[in-house]
């Protein structure tokens, strides 16, 4: 997939990488615009996966986050209506 996505990519400033979430280490500080996470979310380390997101991304920054069902957070109250 990550062959196939660099082979189709016509962008200089897109990199594919394969690694843990939670540890970016080819990734600098504040320095990406958009982290995505497809359908693994409940299986990253929830403690340290926002400590990295929070050090990759540029102020402004954005989370796109998503699943093949309803997302829900732990202990939201809403989750209980």
């Amino acid at each position: 997939q990550i062959e196939a996505a660099k082979s189709k990519s016509q962008k200089d400033n897109v990199q594919y990488f394969i690694t843990a979430g939670e540890n970016l280490h080819m990734v600098d500080d504040n320095s990406v615009d958009l982290v995505t996470i497809a359908q693994t979310m409940h299986w990253l380390e929830q403690d340290l996966i926002w400590k990295e997101c929070d050090r990759v991304l540029k102020p402004g920054g954005v989370i796109a986050i998503w699943g093949y069902t309803l997302p829900f957070v732990s202990g939201n109250d809403l989750q209980s209506q």
